[in-house]
């Protein structure tokens, strides 16, 4: 039954890779037929190099991610770079919050991901959430700064700082634009890390106990927390 749902999964994620990758390819043909914008352009081969990540861990760190957690790492990537940045969605859906959509959905991720890895190395509970939180929140700030060296070094407008100067509003849009997407950010991640406190604490009777040394891709019976030693 295992064997059956990880065939199931790789299917999907070789679905949604190859209709990601199309996506990708298209609007980079759409750009060089239309205004050929390069650096929107780099974006599109930026998201075919970045949804390769998964694949590399899995083979150089034997780390696979659950079927779901890939296809959601490539949607959040596809949807940020090649729809949010070349496509212009950004600045066309902004009134209706797409880009604190795509941060809040990715603090969610980017959590899960964390949690999956740290259930992996069999870490002890506490441990495991902070190891979650920290690594989802230095990937935001990271992010943060990846939009200001863009902004800085291309003129583009990836922290809003064009929208309003300081003089008309507070510190400048910039700086509201980035408190935002780590509020959201954190609002998605606290989401997971209590999310996955609740079910934890259910699994073992509402008892802290070490992580289950097992991948939660498998993680299916009670006995597996039932098998556990005591709690921290």
């Amino acid at each position: 039954m295992d064997f059956v749902k990880k065939i199931w999964g790789s299917i999907w994620v070789m679905i949604a890779y190859i209709v990601l990758v199309g996506l990708a390819l298209g609007v980079f043909l759409h750009l060089i037929i239309s205004d050929g914008r390069v650096l929107h352009m780099l974006y599109c081969w930026l998201v075919i190099a970045l949804i390769q990540l998964p694949t590399i861990l899995r083979l150089v760190f034997k780390l696979r991610l659950p079927a779901y957690l890939h296809i959601y790492y490539m949607f959040i990537v596809s949807a940020h770079w090649v729809l949010g940045n070349s496509l212009g969605l950004f600045n066309l859906l902004q009134p209706y919050g797409y880009d604190k959509f795509l941060h809040t959905l990715s603090g969610a991720i980017l959590t899960c991901v964390a949690i999956h890895v740290a259930v992996k190395q069999k870490l002890k509970f506490w441990i495991i959430i902070l190891f979650a939180f920290s690594a989802s929140m230095m990937i935001a700030a990271m992010w943060e700064i990846v939009e200001f060296i863009a902004d800085y070094f291309t003129g583009s407008n990836m922290m809003r700082w064009q929208d309003r100067p300081s003089t008309e509003y507070f510190m400048g849009s910039g700086l509201i634009d980035t408190m935002v997407d780590m509020l959201v950010h954190l609002l998605g991640t606290t989401i997971v890390i209590v999310s996955y406190t609740i079910y934890r604490w259910r699994k073992n009777g509402w008892q802290i106990r070490p992580a289950p040394a097992i991948s939660p891709e498998l993680d299916s019976s009670e006995e597996n927390f039932e098998d556990e030693s005591s709690g921290l």
